[in-house]
């Protein structure tokens, strides 16, 4: 049968609470202050991540970070989701930003030209959604071979290149 368990995991500044359904008992490891708490796949162990603390303002990752690639080979709308675009293109193509009302402020995109085929035949183009800009424009365009740019948000209309 079933039963309901309470599981509190108390750190210096702040309280982990878990209402958990198990057929038997839910294994805690030692709790770290500040660290982020994830449960296993089977549901029967909450882990004290040792890699993973955050102190309310900042988060801190002791480990290496994989972050989402795609891969484009024509134009492409970005998702909120995505972070790499692998650009394999060999005809000018498009890649159409979302609206930057649905993303975070400080949410970065990275865009590589990993075939090295842009050129001033081969055009990449940016276009930003509706009025907003990117870098005070509607459409940036790439034409160097192996480029990459890295482009920011600041969720209120304008996308910004670094």
């Amino acid at each position: 049968m079933a039963r309901k368990t309470k599981t509190a995991i108390r750190g210096q500044s702040s309280k982990f609470t878990s209402t958990t359904t198990t057929t038997g008992s839910v294994a805690i490891n030692t709790p770290i202050n500040n660290s982020l708490v994830t449960v296993s796949s089977t549901g029967t162990q909450l882990n004290s991540e040792r890699v993973l603390t955050f102190d309310g303002n900042k988060l801190s990752v002791q480990a290496g970070m994989v972050y989402k690639r795609r891969e484009m080979t024509t134009g492409t709308t970005l998702a909120a989701t995505d972070y790499y675009i692998a650009c394999k293109i060999t005809s000018s193509s498009t890649i159409t930003l979302p609206a930057t009302t649905v993303l975070a402020s400080g949410q970065t995109f990275v865009i590589k030209d990993e075939t090295g085929t842009l050129s001033d035949s081969v055009v990449l183009s940016l276009v930003a959604s509706g009025s907003e800009t990117i870098e005070g424009v509607a459409t940036f365009s790439i034409t160097q071979a192996n480029a990459s740019i890295f482009i920011y948000t600041d969720a209120a209309g304008k996308y910004f290149i670094y």
